[in-house]
């Protein structure tokens, strides 16, 4: 068979190369990667040997070939390449560390992320000195192990900027890498930086904080805050204490679940359909969620302009 048959198509003009400079060169030998075609025609790729034989007047009247199937390594470096160019180029924290927590990688955003200057850097920290140390201990006791059973895992957590020791925040997604075998080699990370993010989360808890704080402060005054569904949002006090609740216990619930008045529920429903105010004063309002207890005396009339407070001497209903 003519050797050219294994070989694909688009290597030929690599082999042929190979033996024009064999032929100029009796003393050398040449490697070169190449796709050969199986019999059954898949395709595998081989490292071809080949060397000159020659006559003793130095005429080369042909040539010696070894090919070696080297398939799985060109797969495993075209992976790892594949691999090299997503982390080099990624925005995200790129990272590879062994069974020891030792890194052995880190992507250049990463190396930006948290201050490090250089790869030689990366390589005098352990894994467990980026976190700061009062989450070592849950990331040690809680986290990893849970990575080591189910081989993977994610968390929301603080890594340390060395440079500036500021707090930065990550989404820190973490997996195991196995051999063909299944055996763990080591762990590796892709993890994005959510500061930003949770620094808008704080301020706007602490947002909410200090309106939850300005809503408790008057302690004869009802008010809640209620969705478009008449669902209780905010709840201060003073108000669930005269419903008989804590704050926290009616977030979420009902209003007319909780208290059922078809006149009261249409009176809601056009402040908030047509957004003209009321102000309520001296009308009966029962507690159906504790039969034992008496009512309170509520009224209606129209003042556009009015803030519905809550249940009391003159509640008021504004929407907003």
């Amino acid at each position: 068979m003519d050797w050219a048959e294994f070989v694909h198509p688009e290597d030929l003009g690599k082999v042929t190369d190979t033996f024009e400079k064999l032929a100029k060169d009796e003393r050398n030998s040449s490697a070169t990667i190449i796709r050969a075609c199986h019999k059954d025609g898949t395709e595998m790729w081989a490292e071809f040997t080949a060397s000159p034989i020659v006559e003793q007047d130095g005429n080369i009247i042909g040539f010696t070939g070894v090919t070696r199937d080297v398939t799985a390594r060109v797969l495993i470096e075209q992976e790892r390449q594949k691999f090299f160019l997503l982390a080099e180029s990624s925005g995200e924290f790129v990272g590879i560390c062994d069974l020891e927590m030792q890194p052995i990688y880190i992507n250049p955003a990463g190396m930006q992320m948290v201050g490090l200057p250089d790869l030689a850097a990366a390589y005098r920290v352990k894994v467990q000195d980026y976190f700061f140390p009062e989450d070592q201990e849950f990331i040690a006791s809680e986290f990893f192990p849970r990575v080591q059973r189910d081989g993977h895992g994610d968390i929301e957590i603080r890594l340390r900027h060395f440079l500036t020791g500021e707090p930065i925040w990550l989404y820190y997604y973490l997996f195991s890498i196995h051999d063909t075998d299944g055996k763990v080699l080591g762990w590796a990370t892709v993890s994005r930086n959510i500061t930003e993010r949770k620094r808008a989360e704080e301020a706007l808890q602490a947002e909410r904080d200090l309106f939850q704080t300005v809503m408790n402060a008057p302690r004869n005054i009802h008010l809640v805050y209620l969705d478009r569904n008449f669902n209780f949002v905010r709840v201060n006090e003073a108000y669930a204490e005269t419903c008989g609740y804590k704050p926290e216990e009616m977030i979420g619930k009902n209003h007319f679940v909780l208290y059922p008045d078809p006149e009261n529920e249409v009176i809601f429903a056009r402040v908030r359909d047509t957004g003209e105010s009321f102000e309520v004063h001296d009308k009966p309002f029962l507690f159906p969620d504790q039969p034992g207890r008496g009512g309170n005396l509520l009224g209606l009339d129209s003042h556009p302009g009015k803030r519905f407070h809550g249940h009391g001497d003159r509640p008021h209903l504004r929407p907003c």
